[in-house]
């Protein structure tokens, strides 16, 4: 069961998925019920998951990535931020995984 923290904090995930990345909700062009909430349940779950990632990284920054991604996603995320097909011999850490998610949604780490 969420507590009324937790339920604000997915809340507010699922409001930054909607306004502020490329995921396009409002060109889905959602003309019925079922569809609009087909695209919820699917941007709920998008929501829930980069929230968790964001708290083991904040808590467990450097635990290999494979205790909260699968070896196929965190391998496709490696590759596809290293532009390269050569796979490195252990996980990288939670953190760098959080930081190549990040740029790939558009985060420029800038300071």
């Amino acid at each position: 069961m969420l507590t009324v923290v937790q339920l604000s904090l997915v809340n507010r995930a699922l409001s930054r998925l909607y306004s502020q990345s490329g995921c396009g909700l409002e060109k889905l062009q959602l003309e019925t019920a079922e569809r609009i909430e087909r695209a919820l349940a699917t941007y709920t779950i998008v929501a829930w998951r980069l929230l968790w990632l964001t708290y083991e990284a904040r808590y467990n920054p450097e635990a290999p990535a494979d205790t909260i991604l699968s070896t196929i996603e965190w391998q496709a995320l490696y590759c596809t931020v290293n532009k390269t097909s050569t796979l490195p011999e252990h996980p990288p850490t939670i953190k760098t995984c959080i930081f190549w998610l990040a740029a790939l949604g558009g985060f420029l780490c800038r300071n």
